[in-house]
């Protein structure tokens, strides 16, 4: 949206600037083409996704919910979620969920084939398709491995450096596993760099099952790999995984793109050392110190200099080496703004500073997606103040400030961030603090306005144990909504902003979104691309006869569960599959079959094929935006076969080889099968579950007390014989199943990290809602987390609360 505020601009000169008024209806129609140019093609789709935590294990869920945040796309029904494994650029695993009215609800099985470690969780519609190059939503998760291992180890964060101390180290805590820390035991453990050992030694664990293994100070950027041996007790463990070494690394960030001679500004800065060390230094101007470098626990910092031309600048960072770097160089010619503060509401102060003598230029309040304000000003060598008012601008959250030259080149730039007045509250309170086992959580949901109003609104929300959730890997929806969507880069950057610290707020203005270089690739002249045929609708196919395309149309058609739906294709086979007509319960697949009648020219139903072109999604979405590369799109599953009338089978078990352990398959009598939320298959203590996938594992009662692990191979089809496709479905929400420890006679241990979990909860119109849910065995510190949307705008809450071994 393009707008002029009622209010004229005010200024107050410490030089000479004459504003020249409204900018050219030329250059502003320009200005406006460019925008939307980049919003088309670079800009953040508006997709968030709420997960229930970010810490996991094999034969788990991954529990989302995702929202479609800006405005609704007829279009856009499909949701496509990636786990892709951090260093791959290809998809460990993708599905489809189904998206309607801004919402989709879904559920991701963790297979025992996915490897340990780290997982981004990518998450795109079907729009993102027909344009590749925006980013999408971007969640990291950890899958930790617990079969058959009594222990885990869990990397701990870098701790700022100690001056004193010359060499670095990593930090580790070993887990047992019902989640407490291990204690009174040690490790043996060996670095080693491909085949050869860098070092080795033994460290005792601390009270809290903590123990150090120090890095080697000469090695550059190399992956080293670490062997760990624990002895606890009679246990001993194995482990194996990869530590990072790399040397210093600093990025400087002057307030708006550079520094210009004599003029005092802010800089900002990241540094940090190797596996994310934290360090300090100082600033030395020809020798002398002029500023200390203090970073926070991410590595951030901002210090305040008047930078020199002709004067020599160096950094020095104790990283165990006392090593120098580089600084920005200082300009002579130029023009530099700052703002009087970061944080602001309903007006702005600018300061300008040019040492151009004759300059005229466009000062433009935009968010790279709509432009707010644009105002042509010339100036004279001179400083000056601009108090721009917010009032009728439509922009909450991160607004950017550029001044362009009449060529639409950028000479300047600077993050602001204007709160929302009207931000929603959203209050969460259980009847208590402190539950026992298997107890019962009754919970209240409270929205309220900033003026203690009631609002209206529909959330997700969840509850795990803390030690699964970091909150510092997470963007909540709201920073996400005044941040995220605006920023031209991935949105896993905004993890942990905290919008309530203006401190943070400001570190985050100032390094994240530091975006003046940015803007020249925005303003490079090119047609938009136009894809041959849209994917974001479609999936191009044909249909084959005999291995060679058709020479007239046929039928066909698109078998669900909710019925059949008849197409035509053209006189050579082809067809579009719309992305909408492939919906499916969770889990569930959908059919594709010719229809053909008998004595036609193509009657022989077995000699078809069906082609689908994944070749082109596959092409399309092969690219990579700020160092993160799109998954590749290939089918889970796609065969085709001929069914055959068979008779009922009895549930029979198969013997079959296995890398771990033997394992069973199971063959279902009477196709009724469910699956507890414990991953049992027709659990004897749940009577009610969600459907069982076929190939997966689950475990299985043999008799009233004993487990054991089987493969689930569905149960047999009774049909007449038929030419059928199969394609995993778009699919529906899987519900989380809660259990009810007064209602469920549940024998043994229960200790799932996630207690409780729903899709999409409304409040009533007194902004109010209740809910409730059952503890289990696993005792320790919880944590209760909502996102959601309203009628006043985003939100998004948290509670704790605590689990005892016995009933308070």
């Amino acid at each position: 949206m393009f707008c002029y505020p009622v209010s004229v601009i005010m200024l107050l000169c410490y030089g000479v600037l004459s504003y020249a008024g409204k900018a050219d209806s030329v250059f502003s129609a320009g200005l406006l083409a460019r925008v939307k140019q980049y919003d088309l093609e670079k800009g953040n789709q508006g997709l968030y996704l709420h997960t229930d935590k970010t810490v996991y294990t094999h034969r788990e869920f991954i529990w989302f919910t995702a929202y479609q945040l800006t405005d609704a796309d007829s279009t856009a029904n499909t949701l496509f979620v990636s786990l892709q494994k951090a260093g791959e650029d290809t998809a460990a695993e993708i599905n489809r969920f189904i998206l309607k009215d801004g919402l989709a609800r879904g559920a991701i099985y963790l297979s025992d084939s996915l490897k340990d470690g780290d997982y981004r969780l990518l998450a795109f519609s079907n729009i993102q398709l027909d344009h590749p190059g925006k980013p999408v939503f971007q969640q990291t998760i950890r899958l930790v491995s617990t079969f058959g291992r009594k222990y885990s180890l869990l990397k701990l964060p870098m701790e700022r450096s100690d001056t004193a101390k010359i060499a670095m180290d990593v930090r580790y805590k070993v887990i047992l596993d019902d989640g407490a820390s291990a204690d009174k035991g040690n490790v043996s453990y060996a670095l080693f760099s491909g085949k050869c050992l860098v070092s080795e030694g033994r460290e005792k664990l601390n009270g809290a099952g903590e123990f150090r293994v120090p890095l080697p100070p000469n090695y550059g950027d190399t992956t080293l790999r670490l062997q760990v041996l624990l002895h606890h007790g009679y246990d001993r463990e194995r482990f194996s995984l990869p530590v990072k070494v790399s040397g210093c690394r600093i990025k400087f960030y002057p307030e708006s793109g550079h520094l210009l001679d004599g003029v005092p500004c802010s800089v900002a800065f990241e540094v940090k050392g190797n596996e994310g060390k934290l360090l300090s230094g100082s600033l030395r101007e020809n020798g002398k110190i002029v500023a200390r470098l203090q970073p926070d626990k991410r590595g951030r910092g901002i210090f305040r200099f008047t930078p020199l031309a002709g004067r020599r600048y160096i950094v020095d960072i104790n990283d165990g080496r006392l090593a120098s770097y580089s600084f920005p160089e200082v300009e002579v010619k130029g023009m530099v703004l700052s703002v009087d503060r970061d944080v602001v509401e309903n007006d702005v102060d600018v300061t300008i500073s040019s040492s151009d003598m004759e300059n005229a230029c466009y000062l433009v309040v935009h968010n790279y997606k709509e432009v707010f304000n644009v105002r042509k000003y010339n100036f004279r060598e001179a400083k000056a103040k601009v108090h721009i008012p917010l009032g009728n601008v439509e922009g909450k959250g991160v607004l950017t400030l550029t001044l362009l030259d009449t060529s639409m080149q950028p000479l300047a730039e600077r993050c602001i961030f204007r709160r929302d007045s009207g931000q929603v509250l959203a209050s969460l309170n259980t009847d208590l603090r402190e539950y026992g086992t298997r107890q019962k959580v009754r919970l209240r949901i409270t929205l309220r306005d900033q003026r203690g109003n009631a609002v209206k609104g529909l959330f997700s929300i969840g509850c795990v144990a803390m030690r699964d959730r970091d909150s510092n890997s997470i963007v909540s929806l709201p920073a996400f909504w005044y941040a995220g969507q605006y920023l031209p880069v991935s949105t896993n950057v905004l993890a942990g902003f905290n919008m309530s610290d203006t401190a943070d707020i400001s570190l985050m203005l100032q390094t994240v979104f530091w975006t003046r270089y940015r803007w020249g690739e925005m303003m490079k002249p090119r047609p938009l691309p136009v894809p041959a045929a849209s994917l974001s609708e479609r999936i191009p196919a044909q249909i084959f006869y005999k291995n060679k395309p058709l020479q007239c149309p046929i039928d066909y058609a698109i078998i669900t569960d909710d019925g059949w739906k008849p197409f035509a294709t053209d006189s050579f086979g082809n067809f579009a599959i719309r992305w909408n007509s492939l919906y499916a319960p969770a889990n569930g697949k959908v059919g594709i079959i010719p229809m053909v009648t008998k004595g036609s020219k193509y009657e022989d139903i077995h000699q078809f094929r069906l082609g689908l072109d994944w070749g082109r999604v596959t092409v399309v979405m092969d690219g990579s935006l700020s160092g993160n590369a799109f998954p590749e799109i290939a089918e889970a599953y796609e065969e085709s076969y001929t069914l055959k009338a068979k008779h009922l089978l009895k549930e029979v078990y198969i013997k079959g080889k296995s890398s771990r352990q033997e394992q069973k398959v199971f063959v279902s009598k009477n196709c009724r099968d469910y699956v507890c939320i414990f991953n049992v298959l027709n659990c004897i203590n749940h009577s009610a579950g969600t459907k069982p996938v076929e190939g997966q594992v689950y475990w299985y009662y043999t008799d009233a007390s004993n487990l054991t692990e089987v493969i689930y191979r569905g149960c047999e089809d009774t049909s007449t014989t038929r030419f059928l496709y199969y394609l995993n479905g778009t699919w529906q929400s899987k519900e989380f199943y809660v259990v009810d420890f007064d209602r469920d006679n549940i024998s043994g241990q229960e200790k799932t990290s996630t207690l409780f979990w729903s899709h999409e909860v409304h409040t009533n119109a007194e902004g109010e809602a209740e809910l409730s849910f059952f503890t289990n065995d696993l005792v320790g510190h919880f944590i209760l987390h909502l996102q959601g949307v309203s009628s006043g705008g985003p939100l998004s809450g948290v509670t704790t609360f605590r689990v005892k071994s016995a009933s308070p």
